[in-house]
């Protein structure tokens, strides 16, 4: 919390083929209490689209917002889901974490896991996700 310039994860550059996948980022923060945005979650790359039960399709702004309330608790690791398309063979993929509002709490990244597209049954909701 006292890094006033907030915090960036990001990495690995992977190299996927093309298909329909979800990325798992497992986060945890200090304090989850109150609703404050400490961040985003996202994906860059070329050839890449969102869809999903995160959001309506899309080719920009591949991201979610994390809020603390979006945590089920304190101090404990968690994931949150962000699903993806790749068109091409052309570029790798980056994932990345940033967090813009570090005064709020102090935020943790432990990996993320990227896996074929995970079906849930659940289309078009925003917000954060457990596995």
């Amino acid at each position: 919390t006292g890094d006033g310039d907030g915090t960036f994860f990001f990495g690995p550059y992977g190299e996927f083929p093309p298909g329909d996948y979800t990325a798992l980022f497992r986060l945890k923060i200090s304090d989850r209490s109150g609703s404050s945005t400490v961040g985003y979650i996202d994906i860059i790359g070329t050839g890449i689209d969102i869809e999903g039960r995160n959001t309506a399709p899309r080719s920009a702004d591949i991201r979610i917002d994390i809020q603390t309330n979006d945590f089920t608790s304190s101090d404990k690791y968690q994931y949150f889901a962000l699903d993806f398309s790749k068109s091409n063979n052309s570029a790798h993929i980056e994932t990345r974490f940033l967090n813009y509002n570090s005064a709020t709490a102090d935020i943790y990244l432990d990996h993320v896991l990227i896996l074929p597209r995970l079906n849930h049954g659940v289309e078009g909701v925003t917000g954060m996700f457990d596995y």
